[in-house]
């Protein structure tokens, strides 16, 4: 079986700055079953910080669509220096 992964990755200035962040994202991206928002985490060791979003979607359809979204979103001032990340995972 085949699984999909959206990160967003971030430089941030600690836990706070991440969190205001995320708040900052479209809802939708959050609040919508189909996306499947799997949670955040800070990466604490060594500077920079980073905060990471994770979603892992059903499909590869979803994956994409959620994909492209964000991509489109590239340009506002949330998405500053934002990474983002497709991946998909083969379980056996």
């Amino acid at each position: 079986m085949i699984h999909y992964g959206i990160s967003l990755e971030k430089e941030v200035n600690g836990l706070m700055d991440g969190r205001d962040w995320e708040k900052s994202l479209p809802d939708e991206w959050f609040k919508t079953n189909k996306y499947h928002f799997d949670g955040n985490g800070i990466t604490l060791c060594g500077k920079p910080q980073k905060y990471d979003l994770v979603w892992f979607p059903r499909s590869l359809k979803t994956a994409y669509e959620l994909f492209e979204k964000m991509s489109k979103e590239l340009k506002a001032e949330s998405m500053t220096g934002v990474r983002i990340k497709l991946q998909s995972f083969k379980v056996e």
